[in-house]
């Protein structure tokens, strides 16, 4: 039982920093990206997380990010509604187009995960050197934007897989009853 209750809690642990890194990415890339899917933009998290910050570094510029940050989500929500009027899909987890990144490369998943984490590390770095703890929110959300864009391409990869691997099994089974 004992066992048990530690996996639970290692379980509960790994979500809750999750939910922190997947919080601090969403803060920044809300601000660089435009057009998100609706599901992608649960904005409570990212605007907590930077009112934790704010108060544990008694950083008033920070302070500033929270109305810059939720701005920046109503613009992407009306961008995606406005796309729904026009008869335009987006997926409801879509991250968004990367409008900064996207001048670098053409590849989105490149720019996604390596372009734009590097542009909000050489900000934060830059930053840093006018007002440390700023700064080092954008740096540590570069490195953390790289890690949630990784681990998303991991999981689309799983996903994937279980939708070939259920192919496979569909066609197995079929082939069986057409024996039949």
């Amino acid at each position: 039982m004992q066992k048990q209750d530690q996996d639970k809690r290692q379980a509960n642990e790994f979500a809750i920093a999750w939910w922190m890194a997947w919080c601090w990415a969403l803060s920044i890339t809300t601000i660089i990206r435009r057009r998100s899917g609706r599901n992608h933009r649960a904005m409570l998290g990212p605007l907590a997380l930077i009112l934790l910050y704010a108060l544990a570094t008694n950083e008033r510029l920070m302070f500033y990010m929270i109305p810059v940050v939720a701005i920046s989500a109503w613009l992407q929500s009306n961008q995606e509604k406005s796309a729904r009027r026009r008869g335009e899909q987006t997926h409801s987890y879509y991250t968004g187009y990367p409008i900064l990144a996207s001048r670098f490369t053409k590849n989105e998943l490149t720019a996604k995960g390596i372009v734009e984490p590097v542009l909000a590390i050489c900000f934060g770095l830059a930053m840093s050197r006018w007002n440390y703890p700023f700064g080092m929110y954008f740096v540590i959300g570069g490195v953390l934007m790289a890690v949630v864009e990784a681990v998303q391409k991991l999981q689309h990869r799983f996903e994937e897989d279980g939708l070939n691997d259920a192919l496979i099994d569909a066609q197995i089974h079929s082939s069986i009853l057409r024996k039949r």
